[in-house]
């Protein structure tokens, strides 16, 4: 994270709004690394939290009852994440609040005024894509640090040794290219490569005889131990395999936001590999 993101935390009392995917973790993964490093983050969204996404994500999100928590918790600052809650942004207009908005895709352009700031997640190399937003701030890649405890752990149930590792993820099993990605990594890395498969929650397709789990809550540690980064190269995925400067082969969902997304680091970043399913 840049130190201008950092600092804007630390001197105000922060309100970060989520928008809580139903089927991934989203912008959920980002709360949960700025409240580990923030604690004093008061997390809110539309709604709350299904069972299995409170197995992995162990703070609560505020639903109702904004300007209660505004003036209880002596609010400076509310950051839209991806999606306003219009609940918690009337609020936060009543109290004469500042609002910013992080910004993920060129579809939330026209939201762009109706905020003091628009905050990109990217790193400062990035800011010339963003040239013609008077008013942004450029908070660097929002992900977890490595827990060097952790790393054992992970080799140990993945049970890696010397061989080079390839990981392969999807966050979701519900798109019909989920199969086919698994596929292509399995027929093509396979002889070389320790294979490490980690499947969505809801993922119903063909498995294969590769070491594998259903969502790795230590996927950074696991990242970390792997030479390759496959996935569809959504922000998160991409965003930690790069800070950890591993090769990622990316297959992006046809026109989904996850396609411009890798799009846009790929102009950036030479050892990002877009490929078609």
């Amino acid at each position: 994270m840049t130190e201008e993101f950092s600092e804007l935390i630390k001197q105000n009392r922060v309100i970060l709004n989520l928008k809580n995917c139903p089927c991934c973790f989203g912008t959920l993964a980002r709360g949960k690394v700025l409240k580990q490093k923030f604690p004093e983050i008061i997390l809110t969204a539309t709604n709350g939290l299904n069972i299995w996404k409170k197995l992995f994500f162990p703070y609560p999100l505020i639903v109702t009852n904004f300007e209660k928590v505004i003036r209880k918790n002596n609010i400076t600052l509310i950051i839209h994440d991806l999606k306003i809650n219009f609940n918690l942004y009337n609020a936060g207009l009543k109290y004469k609040i500042p609002q910013y908005f992080i910004f993920a895709n060129n579809a939330h352009k026209w939201q762009f005024n109706l905020f003091e700031k628009i905050i990109f997640p990217y790193p400062l190399e990035m800011a010339e894509e963003f040239k013609d937003v008077k008013n942004k701030l450029m908070a660097g890649l929002i992900v977890k640090e490595i827990d060097k405890n952790k790393i054992k752990a992970v080799r140990d149930k993945y049970e890696i040794g010397e061989k080079p590792v390839t990981t392969v993820t999807v966050s979701t099993g519900k798109h019909q290219n989920s199969e086919k990605l698994f596929q292509y990594a399995y027929d093509n890395f396979k002889d070389k490569y320790d294979l490490v498969f980690t499947y969505g929650i809801s993922y119903k397709g063909k498995t294969f005889p590769v070491k594998s789990s259903v969502f790795e809550e230590n996927l950074m540690e696991l990242f970390s131990l792997s030479e390759k980064i496959i996935s569809f190269g959504a922000y998160n995925t991409i965003s930690e395999a790069l800070s950890l400067r591993k090769e990622i082969i990316s297959f992006p969902k046809p026109n989904n936001t996850g396609e411009e997304e890798v799009k846009r680091f790929a102009k950036y970043f030479s050892n990002i590999k877009i490929l078609n399913l």
